[in-house]
């Protein structure tokens, strides 16, 4: 499991923090996002411009939760966990067997687990404005699974493309948290990398 493979790193992140971390205030900040990747783009506009009412795929929004912990005024370092699930289906798919057709509908579902950890520089903070830049590195797992009304479908012919874990990097390019509160806020993030490229969501500090 890749949590498991990561439990050690967030362990000695969390300790680290706590042991490092100076007594200014709001020291941890904890985040809820959505965000938007490259390869779920290309799925959903494959759907937008397919002509086809058999032929369908789809993208959600990576899901996120990302927590950091300040150990510098400038300096941040967190873990992020994030989820993202896409899928292509075909309706009344069509093949000869055994000298007769055949009709059946499959769907087949990626989906993406990546964990990493988030080293931030932070710049610019005025009161209740937050910006930073930094990286997400850590491990992407890949799975797929096909749903198909043929009865002898055999599981071990699912698409084998990208399964598996994998290293990860990402650049954040831009992230911006502003505070509506002392401690509830919003933001965003300009990224180049997976899990996305651009998110958004709900932020709490203290």
């Amino acid at each position: 499991m890749i949590v498991k493979k990561l439990l050690p790193l967030f362990i000695i992140l969390i300790t680290m923090t706590h042991a490092m971390a100076q007594n200014n205030e709001f020291k941890s900040t904890a985040s809820m996002n959505v965000g938007f990747s490259l390869v779920g783009s290309l799925f959903n506009i494959a759907d937008n411009y397919s002509n086809s009412t058999e032929v369908s795929s789809y993208a959600l929004p990576a899901f996120q939760f990302n927590y950091d912990r300040g150990l510098q005024k400038w300096f941040s370092l967190g873990a992020a966990v994030s989820y993202q699930a896409m899928g292509l289906s075909y309706k009344n798919y069509e093949y000869q067997e055994g000298g007769s057709t055949v009709s059946e509908d499959f769907k087949t579902t990626f989906s993406r687990l990546n964990v990493g950890i988030r080293p931030l520089f932070h710049y610019g903070n005025i009161n209740r404005i937050d910006m930073y830049s930094g990286l997400r590195i850590g491990l992407t797992n890949w799975s797929v699974n096909t749903d198909t009304s043929d009865p002898s479908y055999d599981p071990e012919n699912d698409i084998s493309f990208g399964e598996g874990t994998n290293f990860s990097a990402q650049v954040i390019l831009y992230g911006l948290r502003g505070y509506f509160t002392d401690n509830i806020g919003a933001n965003f993030e300009l990224a180049i990398g997976a899990p996305h490229f651009f998110s958004m969501g709900l932020n709490y500090r203290w």
